[in-house]
């Protein structure tokens, strides 16, 4: 088992009087921590394999988090930040539908979900095609509901959508 140990002195006179030690059984805080890692390394190696890109952010502190993959997926550095605003990387003709898609997934009334595939221009001017799931959290209830996380994944269909187009075309 796992035990947190705590060791005090006591003091009188500029001497030791006392030792205090305290022991607290932090076993199950323990395995906690080891299955949450190793849940975060399964989907992180599970996320690499399929090139699947991940993303989160805060509708509160509009924090972003961007996984190595969906920062390859849109062309920007592992290194880089993810954009303030996803907008800048949608094809101009995909961004209403996109925004008010998005929209109705923050609605407290609605279930929080969110699934497209739209167009994406990497800042070379490279157009790809993305899939994009995602589910929004709430905090409260009713009329307090609010929007408060998202997460999804994000899957670079553009070999799809060429295929697709393809065969469009020969059956026409």
């Amino acid at each position: 088992r796992w035990y947190r140990l705590n060791f005090s002195m006591l003091w009188h006179d500029g001497r030791v009087d006392a030792w205090l030690a305290t022991a607290t059984d932090i076993d199950e805080l323990h395995q906690a921590i080891r299955k949450a890692r190793e849940s975060e390394d399964f989907v992180r190696l599970a996320a690499e394999a399929a090139q699947l890109g991940v993303y989160s952010f805060d509708l509160e502190t509009r924090e972003h988090i961007w996984s190595p993959e969906l920062k390859a997926i849109v062309g920007l550095d592992a290194d880089a930040l993810a954009p303030a605003d996803i907008f800048d990387l949608i094809h101009p003709e995909d961004r209403e539908r996109v925004r008010s898609s998005r929209s109705a997934s923050f609605d407290p009334s609605g279930q929080g979900v969110f699934q497209d595939e739209h167009r994406i221009v990497r800042a070379d001017g490279t157009v790809r095609w993305v899939l994009v799931k995602g589910r929004v959290s709430f905090l409260g209830d009713g009329t307090a509901r609010k929007p408060k996380r998202g997460v999804g994944f994000v899957l670079d269909i553009t070999e799809r959508k060429v295929a697709e187009g393809a065969l469009e075309q020969s059956e026409e």
